[in-house]
């Protein structure tokens, strides 16, 4: 699950890490002027990576999208992998991280863009990061140190689930 795929650059360098033929589902409102490389990206992962792409267009918060997240994740109702690289309003990625912690595996990751920059992102990844430290979970931060610099390099935070952790576990994260 991807939560703001703009081009689908992300989505096409995180689909290493995926299984073949693993659901990939992208949620964007489409509102860049992006769609057509959008598009293209999907295409790619789709016919030459064979991948099963959706792009749900639409808020990430929208009642009707997380039942259509609901449905793509099938029947385990988990997904292994979940970015988050939306809406940047600190709120927003408190509400995505909460509306899409159900959906992550146990053993499952969940990545942030931007957490290193000042800003919303990294307003809510201390949070975030926070309420981790205290259910025990690990966290850490990947890339970043530059980002005065360099406006690529604003880090990824990575939140890992245990084993046990997830949709049926015992609720203290999120």
């Amino acid at each position: 699950i991807e939560i703001g795929s703009l081009c689908g650059g992300s989505a096409l360098i995180l689909a290493g890490a995926l299984a073949e033929g693993s659901q990939i589902t992208l949620i964007d409102l489409c509102d860049r002027g992006v769609t057509d490389k959008l598009e293209a990206s999907m295409a790619y992962l789709r016919d030459r990576e064979g991948f099963s792409v959706s792009l749900i267009k639409a808020p990430s918060q929208a009642p009707e999208t997380l039942a259509q997240v609901a449905a793509a994740v099938g029947t385990c109702g988990r997904a292994g992998l979940i970015h988050v690289d939306g809406c940047h309003h600190w709120q927003t990625v408190l509400a995505d991280f909460g509306s899409y912690l159900p959906f992550l595996a146990p053993c499952g990751i969940m990545l942030f863009h931007d957490v290193v920059a000042p800003g919303g992102v990294h307003k809510a990844w201390e949070i975030i990061r926070e309420e981790a430290r205290q259910a025990g979970l690990e966290t850490r931060v990947v890339g970043g140190e530059n980002w005065q610099h360099d406006k690529w390099a604003t880090g990824i935070g990575y939140l890992a689930l245990p084993a046990q952790q997830g949709r049926d576990g015992d609720g203290a994260l999120g």
